[in-house]
């Protein structure tokens, strides 16, 4: 059960017990028998750090209920209040008290008073917790020589990226060698990239990194080579003479990036 130090709001504390205790009370027909589950459910709720008087207040809420009435199927109405969303915090119960001070508000605009006729509804949705944060459901594999590991064309009927994107996965320079892991095409975005020059020059190694998929990134580097814009380096480069856009060649280093 939800520990009662837990940042929740306290309306939903208040109800585990009544909520739990109903839960005996409908399915106990013998009243010796349920007095007896409610009492281990009381000592585990202690236990989890609720208030013994907190649980005695809900548990009589819960047994003054008819017990036949229980076993009926309730018939649920849909509400026509205007839900107010917000994430839980600390004192956020005291927004619904707002709300109805300052319907008068809404009630003196003629539209405002037809759409939102009562207070809205303060609901409250949960703000990211620790796991969420910091744990991934999925984590890279990194096992060397994986069949997984492999960048191909996407074979688009107009991409030009194929004809330039290189389908090896070990990169060497000098005495350091790269392992290119992952699966990815002309389509993988959040990327970082290497350009090299099929001429074979040395010192014409660029990195880069886009958000977006290595297609598009690799149009924008052929629209400044075009421009033969010097100032950036790739355009500086392959519109010098004897180069051309058609000496690119593109391997893509990491993906599947979830940041900058």
């Amino acid at each position: 059960m939800l520990h009662f130090s837990s940042f929740h709001p306290n309306h939903v504390k208040e109800a585990i017990p009544y909520g739990q205790a109903l839960r005996i009370h409908r399915v106990c027909s013998d009243e010796e028998e349920r007095d007896g589950h409610l009492q281990t459910l009381k000592d585990a709720l202690v236990r989890t750090g609720y208030d013994a008087r907190l649980i005695d207040r809900q548990f009589r809420r819960a047994t003054a209920k008819n017990h036949i009435d229980l076993l009926r199927r309730l018939t649920r109405y849909a509400t026509n209040r205007v839900p107010f969303v917000v994430q839980y915090f600390p004192g956020a119960e005291k927004l619904r008290h707002v709300l109805r001070s300052l319907q008068h508000v809404i009630n003196d605009n003629e539209h405002l008073a037809m759409a939102i006729s009562t207070p809205p509804l303060l609901a409250f949705k949960r703000p990211p917790n620790l796991k969420q944060t910091i744990v991934h459901s999925k984590l890279p594999s990194f096992q060397e020589n994986s069949v997984h590991d492999t960048t191909q064309p996407c074979h688009g009927n107009l991409c030009k990226t194929c004809q330039i994107i290189d389908t090896d996965t070990t990169i060497t320079r000098e005495d350091t060698t790269h392992q290119v892991h992952g699966s990815y095409s002309c389509d993988s975005a959040n990327v970082v990239y290497l350009i090299r020059c099929r001429k074979g020059c040395l010192r014409a190694w660029y990195i880069g990194e886009t958000i977006q998929t290595l297609r598009q990134q690799m149009n924008g580097h052929r629209a400044t080579i075009a421009r033969q814009e010097g100032s950036l380096p790739v355009g500086e480069h392959f519109s010098s003479q004897g180069h051309s856009a058609t000496d690119l060649r593109v391997s893509i280093l990491q993906g599947g990036l979830r940041d900058t």
